[in-house]
């Protein structure tokens, strides 16, 4: 997971984008990670965000990365506007915090 809001990712780091897709629900979950995308979607099968927490086991699921090693800053404008790409396409979009 990506660090909790009272400790964001200063604009200067590196970072990589996912999206966690759920096809069923027709709903994806965009953040940005130091970490592996393999270690990320480990952590979340263990604990889910509070943000999928609604993701049944059943839900066609999906995680991919979309950016590899762009800044901080970077990413929360990439992240905006994908996340606006996605919501013309109608797909709910859930953001994690950075």
């Amino acid at each position: 997971m990506c660090p909790p809001p009272e400790h964001k990712t200063p604009p200067h780091y590196l970072v990589s984008i996912f999206e966690a897709s759920n096809e069923t629900l027709k709903e994806v979950l965009l953040g940005a990670t130091p970490r592996l995308l393999q270690q990320l979607v480990r952590e979340h099968e263990e604990r889910r965000p509070t943000e999928i927490s609604h993701w049944a086991e059943e839900h066609r699921v999906g995680y991919r990365c979309l950016e590899y090693s762009i800044s901080g800053r970077e990413a929360r404008a990439f992240i905006s506007k994908r996340a606006r790409v996605l919501r013309d396409k109608g797909w709910k979009v859930l953001q994690e915090s950075d």
